[in-house]
């Protein structure tokens, strides 16, 4: 299952959550600049996960990538059910896809307002700044000069 879309320059994250990982014997989550078969993943593809890295967890699995210019890509999920167990399955949900902010790249400093109060600021936990905070998660946030790790749920 792929949806090829139309992307800004930039840092992305896509991934998901497992409902159903069992038996899987070649299964990615991916980003590529066209649909390609599963077993040229590895070679052809912008970013791939190999999904039999992942379990049923409250984790999400997938990959960062950075586009260099605006760029049509594929995001998908995909697999080989034909080599394997016949009762091989996977399934994922909160699939999502981020762009981080390219206005910085690490935690720098805090803009106080007028009031003494400073308007959040949102990280991932590597410390890349997020447009808002994530609805699922752990993050951090930063506001009045103390940083706290939150975990969305």
């Amino acid at each position: 299952m792929y949806q090829r879309i139309h992307l800004d320059k930039g840092r992305y994250y896509f991934g998901g959550q497992f409902d159903a990982l069992y038996r899987l014997y070649a299964g990615y989550i991916f980003v590529a600049e066209k649909p390609i078969p599963t077993s040229e993943m590895e070679t052809e593809s912008v970013a791939y996960y190999n999904m039999m890295d992942g379990a049923i967890d409250s984790n999400h699995y997938g990959v960062y990538f950075t586009l260099e210019k605006p760029s049509d890509v594929v995001l998908g999920i995909q697999a080989d059910l034909s080599d394997g167990d016949s009762a091989q399955e996977v399934r994922l949900s909160h699939v999502m896809l981020l762009q981080y902010s390219d206005e910085t790249d690490a935690i720098e400093d805090v803009t106080v307002k007028e009031n003494g109060i400073s308007k959040p600021e949102y990280y991932s936990l590597q410390g890349l700044r997020l447009k808002s905070a994530p609805a699922k998660g752990l993050y951090i946030m930063r506001q009045n000069g103390k940083a706290s790790v939150l975990m969305a749920r």
